[in-house]
């Protein structure tokens, strides 16, 4: 959901609950049945829009389990929820849950429909994203944030992200192919992974952050702090969408990395 509405506040705490119920599996049936019945009612009893908002909420939050239960229509997973951003944007720039936890809910879209080309704010999701990670790396430890990266983008090009459309990694230079922004964006061997969409790029990803654990300094390289992307959706211009995707950047890297631009 855009930052611009606040959620409804009963459906925003159900889901909050059952986000945690279901992590004792014997609370499964219950949960689901629960959230069944809510769907289905939540428009009548809460007003027009009630059920797609407890729909993004679902998928903004993480909650697998309850976003393989909804009732969707998923060949129109690539249309808008009444009111609100396609399902995969929402995972991309308004996640609130853990790492982990949104690669499963994008990996999960991507394999029911979601489309990575499909435009939004002027862009496609694929474009957004790595003009984010552009913004976001500079100034940061580009190692530990394409580690972080790295599954996310080679899901989206494993589902067919278009990697001639152009990105421009500043607002003010020449925009490159997604290619070469990978390749840019990326040490050598992960752009190779992603690019190929090798399926070997997941347990190579995993051996190299075994044995890259260790900061130079000896620090832990594991997440210190959590945020979220809470982008505007804009369709007044470029410079509107630029301020909020500057926005969406502090609180992104923050999510991130554990610590915002200045």
């Amino acid at each position: 959901m855009s930052s611009r509405r606040r959620p409804n506040r009963f459906l925003a705490e159900f889901v909050f609950f059952a986000d945690r119920a279901l992590r004792d599996p014997s609370n499964e049936s219950v949960v689901i049945a629960l959230f069944k019945e809510l769907e289905s009612t939540a428009n009548a009893i809460l007003g027009f829009s009630a059920a797609a908002q407890l729909q993004a909420l679902v998928c903004r939050h993480g909650v697998l389990c309850l976003l393989r239960h909804m009732d969707y229509d998923w060949s129109t997973i690539s249309d808008p929820l009444p009111s609100f951003e396609p399902l995969l944007w929402m995972a991309i720039f308004e996640f609130e849950g853990s790492a982990p936890q949104q690669l499963n809910v994008v990996s999960y879209l991507l394999e029911n429909g979601a489309n990575p080309n499909q435009k939004w704010n002027g862009l496609s999701h694929f474009q957004e994203y790595l003009e984010l990670l552009f913004t976001a790396m500079h100034g940061t430890d580009t190692e530990e944030l394409s580690r972080k990266v790295f599954r996310i983008s080679a899901a989206l090009v494993a589902h067919g992200a278009d990697l001639s459309a152009l990105v421009k990694p500043q607002p003010n230079e020449r925009a490159i192919p997604a290619r070469d922004a990978i390749r840019t964006l990326f040490p050598p061997q992960w752009a190779s992974m992603i690019l190929e969409g090798s399926p070997a790029g997941k347990v190579a990803l995993e051996q190299l952050s075994r044995s890259n654990g260790k900061r130079r300094d000896g620090s832990s390289t594991e997440k210190r702090g959590q945020g979220q992307v809470q982008e505007q959706p804009s369709t007044s211009g470029s410079k509107t969408v630029a301020v909020s995707r500057r926005a969406a950047v502090r609180s992104w890297v923050g999510q991130h990395l554990g610590r915002k631009k200045g």
